[in-house]
This record gives C-alpha cells, structure tokens and sequence, in this order.
C-alpha cells in the first residue's frame, strides 16, 4: 500500500524535529561519524552515499583547510574530485550508470556547498593551524 506523499512529507517532518530535539538523527540512518560536516550540520551530512564512502575525502578535505597558506578554493576543487572519485569506484559496471551520476550529483552538491558556505570554517582552520 502507498502512503499518500502528504503523509510521507508529514512523517518526514515530525522525523526531522526529533532529531533536532534529540541532538541524533534517525532519518534513513544518518548518523555522524565525525568525517564529513562539522558542528551544528553534522547530523545531517552523510559520510556515504550507496556503496560510496566519503570519508578519505572529507578528511582529506579538513587536512587541506587546517594546511597552513592553503588556497579555499583548491581544497573544495581537490575535494569535489574526490567525491566523484570515489562515485566512480564504487560504481563501476555499467549497469549501475544511473547510481553512478546520481551519487556524482551528490559529490557536486557537497562541493558547492563547502565552495559556498565553508569560509568561517576555512579562516578558522587556518587561524588555528597558527596561520
């Protein structure tokens, strides 16, 4: 039986509040391991996505912001490659193209999202790392 997509957006939304109640998120098993997203978003950034894991890059991608007299905008460049290198890995057979372009749309979203939001975050690496 399909559940009509008021219901479903509803449910979604009650799901939403009581992980931001609850400090954890329980929607379609998120849950933050300290790789990707940083503070108050990190609950909601996934580390993976399908048979992809995001990790390497976004560990890669901090150690690149915490590198003294880095350059921003080559950390996200090097960090959106990665993303979509690990996309290609992990979906390698051409009946999973469709997998494959999906999870490389998710890498472009996480990297126009650091390209676009992740300045406080960048400056206060780089003050950190003694910059």
């Amino acid at each position: 039986m399909r559940l009509p997509a008021l219901m479903l957006k509803d449910a979604a939304c009650i799901a939403t509040v009581r992980s931001m109640e609850s400090g954890q998120s329980d929607i379609d098993g998120i849950t933050p391991s300290g790789a990707c997203g940083n503070g108050r978003n990190e609950q909601w950034v996934r580390d993976t996505w399908g048979n992809a894991d995001f990790t390497p890059a976004c560990r890669s991608h901090d150690r690149c912001y915490e590198t003294c007299g880095a350059a921003k905008a080559d950390c996200d460049r090097v960090f959106g490659s990665e993303m979509r290198g690990a996309c290609n890995r992990a979906y390698t057979s051409r009946w999973h193209a469709a997998h494959r372009k999906l999870c490389r749309e998710i890498a472009n979203t996480y990297e126009s999202a650091v390209t676009r939001f992740a300045g406080d975050s960048f400056r206060n690496a780089q003050r950190e790392s003694g910059c």
